[in-house]
């Protein structure tokens, strides 16, 4: 594993987070980013899958949601992904399976995730939705503010959200059991 090439890709993308003009939660950008790594990487190894696919796939996942916004990222992304791995040196094989683990990893738009890589990646984004509960209520908050949502059309959006992911999540039966108490504490909070 090249851990001086990933130190590379995270620091690009920890730029794009703090500069990006999207979403004024930039911080909950990284740490969304860092916890769809770790748990990327914790996945990988406990199904013996590339742990540096993974990682890397998982730190490059939303760089083009940064860069030009929510629509598509996930093709933006995969396109950005094959250029910074190109500009790093990686060969063809592992950018492809890289790039093809981002443009899937929403797992609710097409093309599929088929590999063990790739569904690593898209359970991760949707298992980041379970960790951090203030990114949750800081969007929340945001939209309150900026679309006037009332409090229960902002409880019925994020159950739904949190019911998607769980969906996602299910995928993978390992990370099911992860987070299984953290989804019934939620479910708690949102119904």
């Amino acid at each position: 594993m090249n851990r001086e090439k990933i130190k590379q890709i995270e620091e690009i993308v920890k730029k794009a987070c703090y500069e990006n003009k999207f979403f004024s939660e930039k911080e909950f950008q990284w740490r969304h980013t860092d916890f769809v790594r770790n748990f990327s990487v914790k996945l990988a190894k406990k199904l013996k899958a590339d742990v540096e696919l993974c990682e890397v796939a998982a730190l490059l996942h939303d760089i083009g949601r940064m860069r030009y916004g929510p629509d598509d990222h996930e093709i933006t992304s995969a396109k950005d992904t094959d250029k910074i791995l190109h500009e790093l040196g990686y060969n063809e094989e592992f950018i492809k399976k890289a790039s093809r683990a981002v443009l899937t990893h929403r797992g609710s738009t097409k093309p599929d995730p088929v590999t063990i890589e790739e569904k690593i990646v898209a359970c991760a984004d949707a298992m980041s939705h379970f960790e951090d509960a203030a990114m949750l209520f800081a969007i929340m908050n945001r939209e309150a503010k900026e679309h006037k949502k009332t409090a229960p059309e902002l409880i019925e959006i994020f159950s739904s959200k949190l019911d998607r992911a769980w969906v996602k999540v299910c995928r993978i039966p390992e990370a099911q059991k992860m987070l299984k108490k953290k989804r019934e504490a939620l479910k708690l909070i949102f119904g």
